[in-house]
């Protein structure tokens, strides 16, 4: 998309990328701590409006590691089958 933009004469903003989206959703139910995850996607939209980009820290904690890879290729995997 950053190349796109540049490609176009537009400003790439930046991009909230959430790897191991599916395993958010049972986290919560199991009252894990993902709410941070979820305020920083608010806050990255409060930035992009009011300052036209979202800060390397929003979109971290958005991206942040949820579990080890390992762990989520495995449960993807038993629920697959």
């Amino acid at each position: 998309m950053r190349g796109f933009c540049v490609g176009v004469g537009r400003t790439w903003a930046g991009a909230l990328l959430r790897p191991h989206g599916p395993a958010l959703r049972p986290m919560m139910e199991m009252g894990m701590p993902v709410d941070d995850v979820f305020e920083a996607a608010k806050e990255a939209g409060r930035q992009l409006v009011r300052d036209g980009e979202m800060s390397t820290e929003a979109r971290n904690v958005v991206s942040r590691e949820l579990l080890p890879r390992e762990t989520y290729i495995q449960q993807a995997s038993q629920q697959s089958q």
